[in-house]
């Protein structure tokens, strides 16, 4: 069996907005005491017993996920605007159009916080600086990443079908029960 040897996580770097999150982000991993920074991507991990993972800054429109496994065949799907996919090669331009994204940081009793504004729907998260102040010098290694994808997110067929791609290379987990 062949396993996945690197997961590569590549963010969007393209406007100012991303720039000031991917700062953060590679600000809080740089801490850590298993990756090493190699230009626009931190590399975390490296054992034979786990994959390589790359978080990377990439001249791309939206957030891509690409398990990198030898002697197989290019493949990718389309999650909403995420790209998941075998040995994507950079910057797959064109596959996903850019939305257009709104950002505005608010702020109420409890603290700042961003809105993210696509078409008609409105999304909460924290703002990366806050993330960053709760994580900041308490995290000391990255050992595993997980990603939660379901036949919600994806054509029951094309789900089938990445499933079993991925579970012929690595563990995969039903959440909460455990392995599947």
């Amino acid at each position: 069996m062949t396993n996945i040897r690197k997961i590569e996580l590549r963010f969007p770097n393209l406007t100012e907005f991303e720039q000031k999150e991917n700062s953060f982000l590679f600000k809080l991993l740089s801490q850590l005491d298993n990756v090493k920074i190699e230009g626009d991507t931190v590399v975390a991990g490296n054992t034979d017993l786990n994959p390589t993972v790359l978080f990377r800054k990439s001249q791309i429109n939206n957030p891509e996920i690409s398990f990198i496994i030898q002697n197989q065949d290019d493949q990718f799907w389309k999650t909403g605007d995420l790209l998941v996919g075998f040995n994507l090669p950079d910057n797959k331009e064109g596959l996903i159009a850019r939305k257009n994204i709104e950002h505005r940081q608010l702020s109420d009793n409890v603290g700042n916080y961003v809105q993210l504004r696509i078409g008609n729907e409105n999304y909460y998260t924290l703002t990366i600086e806050q993330l960053f102040s709760r994580l900041d010098k308490k995290l000391k290694n990255l050992n595993h990443v997980g990603a939660n994808f379901g036949p919600d997110i994806l054509p029951e067929p094309d789900y089938l079908s990445m499933k079993k791609l991925i579970a012929k290379r690595c563990n995969i987990y039903r959440y909460p029960t455990g392995e599947e």
